[in-house]
């Protein structure tokens, strides 16, 4: 278990940020009759009330009545997409937009949509139109950052990362964020320097920890990060994650019962991870009980019998 980041919505493997100066940069003025307004009104109760079906119908007779009403595309558009309906989520973001083309929500939200389709390039067009649009918000670059991380354009991501920090030196997420775009080009020292920043300014964030550690590994350090995961280990001792990299690199320096000791209270906590139960194996093995190591390798490749990776192990 090597890496957690963040990322954007529904598994896509960045965290959405929210922009917290959006509501200011709407800007656009729209019409909307009484029944639409009623209409709207009744969707959002319905919506916050779970009856998706019924708001989803309220929407939809607030934009039949008034079809410039801006938010009732969007609130239909924010059901469609929370439902999987993309594509449907897709053309009532579009409305949207044509409505307000300056609006930062409905460019935002149309961009994160591409994205959950896997349109990554027209999804980091319009996260590069909201930060012309919000030039000071440090969110929209850190959105801006992930977007292109994942596309694998990691010198555009570290500029945009470079330039959140440079807006709000005292957020943790650009520092982090920078740390893993320089992880992932193999820049170990500047990116250790970034997670060191990220811990500074938020000292319980113990994925920080888990991949700083790994930046120290892969450069050299391994009493390094093993000092960084013990102390990451103090402030989430439940963090799986944690655990096993610990567990892992107890393995690396021969120190093979603490490696087991780890490796079985991240089993304890996680008995499904396969990370776990191949690292669990791999000790097993070195301290020759391999009978129990070929248990555990069996388990796992029942569990995902086409990657080669475990089958290799077993």
């Amino acid at each position: 278990m090597r890496r957690r980041s963040l990322g954007i919505p529904k598994g896509i493997g960045i965290a959405c940020l929210l922009l917290a100066t959006m509501a200011a940069s709407e800007g656009a003025k729209h019409s909307y009759s009484n029944e639409a307004a009623m209409m709207y009104n009744k969707a959002i109760e319905s919506s916050r009330a779970g009856d998706v079906h019924i708001a989803e119908a309220h929407f939809r007779q607030a934009v039949g009545a008034s079809p410039k009403f801006y938010e009732a595309w969007m609130g239909l558009a924010q059901l469609l997409q929370d439902t999987g309906r993309l594509k449907e989520a897709e053309d009532c973001y579009r409305r949207a937009v044509k409505l307000a083309p300056a609006s930062v929500s409905a460019v935002n939200a149309l961009g994160f949509v591409y994205v959950e389709q896997g349109r990554l390039e027209e999804g980091e067009a319009l996260l590069k139109r909201v930060s012309k649009l919000l030039p000071s918000s440090a969110s929209a670059l850190l959105n801006l950052g992930a977007i292109q991380r994942q596309m694998g354009k990691l010198d555009q991501a570290i500029r945009s990362y470079q330039r959140a920090r440079e807006l709000e030196p005292g957020e943790a997420k650009a520092s982090y964020n920078l740390g893993n775009a320089l992880y992932s080009k193999k820049q170990y020292q500047e990116s250790i320097e970034n997670y060191l920043q990220a811990a500074r300014l938020s000292p319980q964030h113990v994925d920080t920890y888990n991949n700083m550690a790994n930046a120290m590994r892969d450069s050299g350090d391994k009493q390094g990060a093993r000092g960084v995961l013990e102390s990451a280990r103090t402030i989430d001792p439940g963090s799986v994650a944690v655990l096993c990299n610990l567990g892992v690199l107890y393995a690396d320096l021969q120190l093979l019962e603490e490696s087991l000791e780890v490796l079985d209270e991240a089993f304890r906590l996680g008995p499904n991870v396969p990370e776990v139960i191949c690292s669990r194996a791999n000790t097993l093995h070195s301290l020759r009980r391999s009978k129990d190591g070929i248990s555990e390798y069996r388990r796992v490749v029942s569990a995902y019998p086409l990657v080669a990776t475990y089958r290799k192990g077993l």
